[in-house]
Protein backbone atom coordinates (compact mmCIF):
# COMPACT_ATOMS: atom_id res chain seq x y z
CA UNK A 1 0.00 0.00 0.00
CA UNK A 2 2.61 2.57 1.26
CA UNK A 3 4.98 1.92 -1.92
CA UNK A 4 1.94 2.52 -4.23
CA UNK A 5 0.34 5.46 -2.72
CA UNK A 6 4.27 6.92 -1.95
CA UNK A 7 4.86 6.24 -5.73
CA UNK A 8 1.73 8.61 -6.76
CA UNK A 9 2.74 11.17 -4.47
CA UNK A 10 5.82 11.28 -5.82
CA UNK A 11 4.98 11.56 -9.25
CA UNK A 12 2.39 14.26 -8.53
CA UNK A 13 5.90 16.24 -7.10
CA UNK A 14 7.75 15.94 -9.84
CA UNK A 15 4.75 16.97 -11.35
CA UNK A 16 4.24 13.75 -13.55
CA UNK A 17 0.32 13.67 -13.84
CA UNK A 18 0.64 10.68 -16.27
CA UNK A 19 2.45 8.49 -14.26
CA UNK A 20 0.39 9.56 -11.07
CA UNK A 21 -3.08 8.78 -13.02
CA UNK A 22 -1.29 5.66 -13.90
CA UNK A 23 -1.75 4.62 -10.13
CA UNK A 24 -5.32 5.25 -10.31
CA UNK A 25 -7.74 2.24 -9.86
CA UNK A 26 -8.98 0.91 -13.33
CA UNK A 27 -12.19 1.87 -12.10
CA UNK A 28 -11.46 5.64 -11.53
CA UNK A 29 -9.85 6.09 -14.70
CA UNK A 30 -13.35 4.71 -16.25
CA UNK A 31 -14.69 7.63 -14.82
CA UNK A 32 -12.57 10.13 -14.41
CA UNK A 33 -10.10 11.41 -17.46
CA UNK A 34 -6.68 12.83 -17.31
CA UNK A 35 -7.87 16.45 -18.00
CA UNK A 36 -10.31 16.41 -15.57
CA UNK A 37 -7.86 14.30 -12.89
CA UNK A 38 -4.88 17.00 -13.60
CA UNK A 39 -7.68 19.81 -13.03
CA UNK A 40 -8.90 18.23 -9.39
CA UNK A 41 -5.24 18.06 -8.41
CA UNK A 42 -4.19 21.18 -9.10
CA UNK A 43 -7.50 22.78 -7.78
CA UNK A 44 -8.37 20.83 -4.83
CA UNK A 45 -4.98 18.73 -3.41
CA UNK A 46 -2.08 21.35 -3.95
CA UNK A 47 -0.60 19.73 -0.71
CA UNK A 48 0.33 16.90 -2.75
CA UNK A 49 1.97 18.90 -5.30
CA UNK A 50 3.58 20.93 -2.28
CA UNK A 51 4.27 17.72 -0.27
CA UNK A 52 7.57 18.29 1.97
CA UNK A 53 7.64 14.45 3.51
CA UNK A 54 4.44 12.08 4.05
CA UNK A 55 4.20 10.05 6.85
CA UNK A 56 1.99 6.63 6.68
CA UNK A 57 -0.65 5.75 9.56
CA UNK A 58 -3.40 3.37 10.18
CA UNK A 59 -4.01 0.93 7.62
CA UNK A 60 -7.39 -1.34 7.69
CA UNK A 61 -9.23 -3.33 5.16
CA UNK A 62 -12.98 -2.36 4.84
CA UNK A 63 -15.52 -3.72 2.61
CA UNK A 64 -12.80 -5.40 0.53
CA UNK A 65 -11.18 -2.01 -0.21
CA UNK A 66 -8.06 -0.56 1.80
CA UNK A 67 -8.16 2.62 3.80
CA UNK A 68 -4.87 4.17 4.56
CA UNK A 69 -4.64 7.28 6.36
CA UNK A 70 -1.32 9.47 4.93
CA UNK A 71 -0.12 12.69 6.42
CA UNK A 72 1.41 14.94 4.16
CA UNK A 73 3.32 17.62 5.17
CA UNK A 74 3.92 20.95 3.21
CA UNK A 75 5.97 24.12 4.80
CA UNK A 76 2.94 25.48 6.04
CA UNK A 77 0.03 22.66 6.95
CA UNK A 78 0.12 18.89 7.96
CA UNK A 79 -2.47 17.14 5.78
CA UNK A 80 -3.88 14.35 6.48
CA UNK A 81 -5.72 12.22 3.73
CA UNK A 82 -7.71 8.99 3.83
CA UNK A 83 -6.50 6.90 1.11
CA UNK A 84 -8.93 4.35 -0.48
CA UNK A 85 -7.22 1.62 -2.56
CA UNK A 86 -8.97 -1.34 -4.35
CA UNK A 87 -7.74 -4.68 -6.23
CA UNK A 88 -8.81 -4.80 -9.75
CA UNK A 89 -8.48 -7.60 -11.98
CA UNK A 90 -5.21 -7.91 -9.86
CA UNK A 91 -3.75 -4.71 -10.07
CA UNK A 92 -4.19 -2.38 -7.16
CA UNK A 93 -5.06 1.22 -7.74
CA UNK A 94 -6.47 4.63 -6.03
CA UNK A 95 -9.97 4.75 -5.84
CA UNK A 96 -9.92 7.97 -3.74
CA UNK A 97 -8.45 10.66 -1.12
CA UNK A 98 -10.28 12.30 1.16
CA UNK A 99 -8.31 15.59 3.36
CA UNK A 100 -9.55 14.96 6.46
CA UNK A 101 -7.85 17.79 8.53
CA UNK A 102 -5.58 20.18 8.35
CA UNK A 103 -2.91 21.58 10.84
CA UNK A 104 0.02 23.99 11.01
CA UNK A 105 3.22 22.32 10.22
CA UNK A 106 6.16 22.23 12.32
CA UNK A 107 8.92 21.74 9.32
CA UNK A 108 11.68 24.24 9.46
Amino acid sequence: MTDHIGAQIAAFKDPDFEKAYSYAATSFQENIDLEAFTQNIEAQYFMLLENESVDFGQCEIINGDVLQIVTVKTSQNNFTLNYVLSLEAGELGVVAAVVTSASESTIT
